[in-house]
């Protein structure tokens, strides 16, 4: 729940602190997938994080309750 409520997990990577150290050295080590990510990511935040949508989802989840 939460952050993958809103976005799409291939559009970020997520780490927990025990892992940060190997997860650090992955994407040091993986640099054509760090742009995958990062385009990704940049294209979703540009298409679906306008306030536009922002409001949508925000309506769409108080109808919910």
């Amino acid at each position: 729940d939460g952050i993958f409520d809103v976005m799409p997990s291939n559009t970020f990577n997520s780490y927990e602190s025990i892992n940060l150290e190997s997860t650090i050295k992955y994407w040091l080590e993986h640099k054509e997938r760090r742009r995958e990510v990062a385009e990704r990511g940049y294209k979703w935040v540009h298409s679906q994080a306008t306030y536009t949508k922002r409001v949508q989802m925000a309506l769409e989840i108080m109808r919910l309750k």
